[in-house]
């Protein structure tokens, strides 16, 4: 009896020990798997991420090789318009000498004029601005002069002090070349010169030359002190 006694404690103390272990494994068998879920987890995030790159490459691939496309049209679209317009241009007559002269000097008056504050297309406004008493005409928006013998008059500003009359040799270095100051507007403000060619050199008429060409403006100083400055004249010289 005593014998079945003892064995019984070892027994029991066997199985005590047997569920003891067996617990610990279940509580390390969870967390493994609790581990490998959280593993799982990490491994779907990271695979969405992958999936995510791969789909944005693509797109940008996509992206890339529309706009190559679209510039390689645009490359053949304006290659085919420039092809078009030299075409045209073989079609049409050939500018004569003088036509080219006068689209050239007509667009070089409109450039220097820009700057006016009170910029007008036509030069003919500047008749209403300055009187020239001397033979001239008007061709391809340029004043010519025909007359060695020149007067010009800058109309109104009777209240002003003084007016200096300038001028500018074009595509050259000589800007504002003082002709003459004017103080006294009795008889208006004039400026006079006998041999207006020994200042605005004398151009004969030549379609393959540019004649040497000016602008005439002055500069007109008010009883307060404030300096006007006038819209430029174009001009050249033929007589």
């Amino acid at each position: 009896m005593k014998i079945n006694k003892i064995a019984i404690v070892l027994l029991g103390l066997v199985s005590l020990v047997l569920a003891i272990m067996l617990y610990q494994q279940n509580i390390k068998s969870e967390e493994v798997r609790q581990e490998l879920s959280r593993f799982s987890e990490i491994n779907k995030e990271l695979q969405d991420k992958i999936d995510e790159y791969e789909q944005e490459t693509r797109d940008l691939n996509d992206q890339f090789l529309l706009a190559e496309k679209e510039h390689k049209e645009s490359i053949e679209k304006h290659s085919n318009l420039l092809k078009k317009q030299r075409e045209d241009l073989a079609e049409k007559k050939v500018f004569t000498k003088e036509e080219f002269f006068k689209m050239v000097m007509e667009r070089f008056s409109y450039q220097i004029r820009l700057g006016a504050d009170t910029y007008n297309s036509n030069v003919e406004v500047l008749e209403d601005i300055y009187k020239i008493s001397t033979d001239y005409n008007i061709e391809n928006q340029w004043f010519l002069l025909n007359d060695d013998s020149f007067e010009i008059e800058l109309l109104g500003y009777e209240d002003a002090k003084e007016v200096s009359f300038y001028y500018d040799k074009l595509e050259t270095c000589l800007v504002d070349a003082l002709l003459v100051t004017d103080s006294d507007s009795s008889d208006g403000w004039t400026f006079k010169h006998d041999a207006i060619s020994d200042v605005f050199g004398t151009y004969t008429l030549d379609y393959d030359m540019w004649p040497p060409t000016y602008i005439l403006y002055a500069k007109i100083t008010m009883k307060d002190g404030q300096v006007i400055t006038s819209q430029v004249l174009p001009l050249y010289n033929v007589n």
